[in-house]
């Protein structure tokens, strides 16, 4: 039963690490359509955006806090510009 537990464990542990929101921005300025990232993680384009402009709006509370961190006005600015874009652009 423990190594049930521990395979869970793991499974959670390597979903948390992937589904992390820096790999959507990651997807994205390689091109990634928000689309294409909906349909990967099994979501709609309004909560992939959703979840990612609050991802963004945290980068940019970091980088206030610790200006060698997190996301610069400007970075945070061109992220929420392109989250905020209507669904199904490509962008």
């Amino acid at each position: 039963m423990a190594e049930h537990i521990e395979l869970l464990a793991l499974a959670e542990c390597v979903a948390r690490t992937v589904r992390h929101p820096s790999n959507v921005h990651h997807a994205l300025l390689a091109g990634v359509t928000w689309a294409e990232i909906a349909r990967v993680i099994d979501s709609d384009e309004i909560a992939v955006r959703r979840d990612y402009r609050q991802w963004a709006d945290d980068q940019y509370d970091l980088n206030q806090r610790y200006p060698d961190r997190g996301m610069t006005a400007d970075e945070h600015a061109v992220a929420i510009a392109g989250a905020a874009e209507g669904v199904g652009d490509t962008r």
